[in-house]
């Protein structure tokens, strides 16, 4: 990628120094392993809390409805579920904004 490009002072003179480890990749899951799981564990569950909200719950609610006698052509929880979507995509950026300030 870097063909034709000069190495920098501070890469040379970590060259030099012998500070660079054989296998990056290697050295940053021997150091922040246990960061990068808990980073897969947060997104894991949080896919999983999406799922069942907007997907599986729909469904449950649809079967429910079923159920107790209600018309086969039920939209209630398609409805919530496209409001909930809404809403959700809304508060990204105020949400993000937020974070940001604390």
């Amino acid at each position: 990628l870097r063909k034709g490009l000069g190495d920098t002072h501070g890469f040379e003179q970590m060259v030099q120094d012998k500070k660079l480890s054989g296998d990056p990749l290697k050295q940053v899951f021997s150091e922040y392993g246990h960061i990068i799981c808990i980073i897969i564990g947060i997104v894991a569950l949080w896919g999983c809390g999406f799922y069942s909200s907007f997907v599986w719950m729909e469904i449950f609610t649809s079967d429910l409805l079923q159920r107790d006698g209600y018309d086969d052509t039920i939209w209630e929880p398609a409805v919530i579920n496209a409001l909930m979507m809404f809403m959700l995509i809304l508060f990204q950026v105020p949400g993000g904004i937020a974070a940001d300030k604390h």
